[in-house]
């Protein structure tokens, strides 16, 4: 074989050898193409936030109640034993017996006098005088069944003495003791003497001069009035003789 023949054999083979080289070089250039090609996403649903604000049903408790319509409110019916305005001296007189009386045959509790009455040295004889009562009353039954105590009517009103500041007067004035016995009920008739505070409107002091019996002119007055001649304080002397005297109304009854 000649020396042109081994080159043009020379040069096929190069020719193909370069053939084979680019062959296989594009093949490995599709493959990683391929392998580098991204892989769709299939995008998966995701379901949309829900903004609307949940509507809550009113429960029970929560129901709107309808407005009550305004009603009418009833007028006070005028208490008969309230201080009136202007108060008069024969205003004073009654309510101060009739309160006497509720006490004895009602309450048998001493009412409370201190918007009509002071207690003072003149006045304090008053108050033991009504305990008495009320005590006799406890120990030994009192009145029937007693319902209501009110005042009656007020009688002559002798003025003793009046100055720009005090009046001093006798009355007399009657109290209704009404019990269960429509026929029964009974009318009290009392006659003393007052002084009124003018300015005040107030009794600051009392006494029965004219009483023919009772504790307070018999019994509780003397004795009280020894006591301060000789020589203990009216408070001393009213409370001694007044525990004197329901001592005696214990073991005597009277």
């Amino acid at each position: 074989m000649n020396r042109s023949t081994k080159s043009i054999i020379s040069m096929l083979l190069c020719v193909a050898a370069l053939f084979c080289l680019v062959s296989c070089k594009g093949n490995g250039s599709e493959q990683t193409a391929a392998n580098n090609t991204p892989v769709p996403v299939t995008e998966t649903e995701i379901p949309a936030k829900d903004t609307t604000v949940p509507t809550v049903e009113p429960t029970a408790s929560g129901t709107e109640e309808p407005t009550p319509e305004p009603t009418e409110t009833p007028e006070l019916t005028p208490d008969p034993n309230e201080r009136p305005d202007p108060v008069t001296v024969e205003w004073l007189a009654a309510e101060l017996m009739r309160r006497y009386n509720a006490g004895r045959y009602l309450t048998l509790e001493l009412a409370d006098y201190s918007d009509i009455m002071d207690r003072n040295e003149d006045t304090d004889l008053f108050f033991y005088d009504n305990q008495l009562e009320i005590d006799k009353c406890r120990l030994y039954g009192g009145h029937r069944n007693v319902l209501e105590v009110s005042r009656g009517e007020t009688g002559q009103i002798d003025v003793v003495s009046e100055s720009e500041s005090e009046i001093t007067v006798d009355v007399w004035t009657t109290t209704f003791v009404i019990d269960d016995d429509p026929i029964s009920g009974d009318s009290i008739g009392t006659d003393f003497r007052i002084t009124v505070d003018k300015q005040r409107m107030v009794i600051i002091a009392y006494d029965r001069p004219y009483e023919c019996e009772g504790y307070y002119r018999n019994d509780l007055k003397p004795l009280a009035m020894r006591y301060r001649n000789q020589g203990m304080s009216w408070q001393d002397a009213d409370k001694k003789a007044y525990d004197e005297l329901y001592a005696r109304l214990e073991s005597e009854g009277y």
